[in-house]
C-alpha cells in the first residue's frame, strides 16, 4: 500500500460532537496551495476531512458523497499548526458536518449514504464536442504558470493534470501522477476542480475558489494503489458554476459533480 502523505486520519481527537483536529501547515493542504501569499486549506480537504471523520466515527456507515456543502471562510495555515473542529450529526441516511475555528464557521454540508447521490449524464457530449472541435490544449507547464498568474501557486502535490483540452464552455483534462507522486483523493479531486478553472484561462484574472456544490456521488471505488490516468470532462453552465465526471483508464465513471459554485477569493 502507498503511503498517503496527505491522509488527515492521524490529526483527529475524538470529542463528544466529533474531533479536535490539529494540523501542521507543513501539511501539503497548505504547504502546496498558496492563494494571493497566504497558505489556504483547499475546498476539497474540508470534504476529505469529512470522509475521515465520518468513517472514524460512523465505521458502519457506507460514504456515497456529499450533498449541499457551502465554503463560508477560509482557514489560513500561520505558524507551525493550525487547529480547528469538526462537528457531525447522523440522520441514518446521512451524516451533517461543520467546521469551526473558535467562533467562526468555515464550512457546512451532508455526507451521504447509498441511493442519494445524482450523477450528471452529459459528461460523454463533452469529451465528444471537444475531441471533434478545434480545442485549445494546455500544457501541464501552461496550465501551473496560468494558474499561478491568476494568484494560486499549486505545489507538487497538487500538480496532477498533464494537459486540458478547452473548447468554449467545456474542458477535457488528462490527470496522473505524472512525477511519480502519490495520487489521493484529495489531489485528485481538487485537480478535477482546478479543469474547471482552466475554462478561464486568459479570460478570469483573479483566483477562483469554492463556495458551494449541489452534489457529489461516488458511483465507484477509486484505486490509489497503483499509480492510473484519469479523464475529467467538465461544462461550466454558468462563468462561475461548474458540472464534471471523473472517469478511470477502463473509462468507467467514479465520480459526479452537480453545481459546483466558484467565486473569486478576495484574500
Amino acid at each position: 500500500m502507498l503511503r498517503d502523505e496527505s491522509s488527515l486520519a492521524a490529526c483527529l481527537r475524538s470529542n463528544d460532537t466529533g474531533f479536535d483536529v490539529t494540523i501542521p501547515t507543513s501539511h501539503p493542504y497548505f504547504s502546496s496551495h498558496i492563494v494571493r501569499g497566504k497558505a489556504v486549506f483547499p475546498g476539497v480537504a474540508y470534504l476529505d476531512l469529512a470522509l475521515e471523520s465520518v468513517r472514524a466515527k460512523f465505521p458502519s456507515f457506507h460514504s456515497q458523497g456529499f450533498v449541499d456543502c457551502i465554503w463560508m471562510a477560509p482557514i489560513i495555515g500561520e505558524g507551525d499548526q493550525v487547529q480547528f473542529q469538526i462537528v457531525l450529526e447522523s440522520f441514518g441516511s446521512h451524516i451533517d458536518f461543520e467546521v469551526w475555528t473558535k467562533l467562526t464557521r468555515h464550512a457546512v454540508g451532508s455526507v451521504i449514504g447509498p441511493s442519494m447521490g445524482g450523477t450528471w449524464t452529459k459528461a460523454p457530449n463533452v469529451m465528444e464536442q471537444v475531441a471533434s472541435h478545434p480545442s485549445r490544449r494546455f500544457s501541464r507547464q501552461e496550465t501551473y504558470e496560468a494558474f499561478t498568474g491568476m494568484g494560486i501557486w499549486y505545489g507538487d502535490f497538487f500538480r496532477r493534470i498533464n494537459y486540458v483540452d478547452v473548447y468554449e464552455n467545456m474542458a477535457v483534462a488528462l490527470l496522473s501522477a505524472i512525477d511519480g507522486g502519490q495520487l489521493t483523493f484529495g489531489n485528485l479531486l481538487d485537480c478535477a476542480f482546478q479543469a474547471g478553472v482552466a475554462i478561464s484561462i486568459g479570460r478570469e484574472q483573479d483566483s477562483l475558489m469554492p463556495f458551494s456544490l449541489g452534489s457529489l456521488t461516488f458511483h465507484a471505488a477509486i484505486d490509489f494503489r497503483k499509480a492510473g490516468t484519469f479523464l475529467v470532462a467538465t461544462e461550466k453552465s454558468t462563468p462561475f458554476r461548474t458540472n464534471m465526471g471523473l472517469y478511470n483508464e477502463e473509462d468507467q465513471l467514479l465520480l459526479s459533480v452537480i453545481d459546483l459554485g466558484v467565486k473569486p477569493s478576495r484574500l
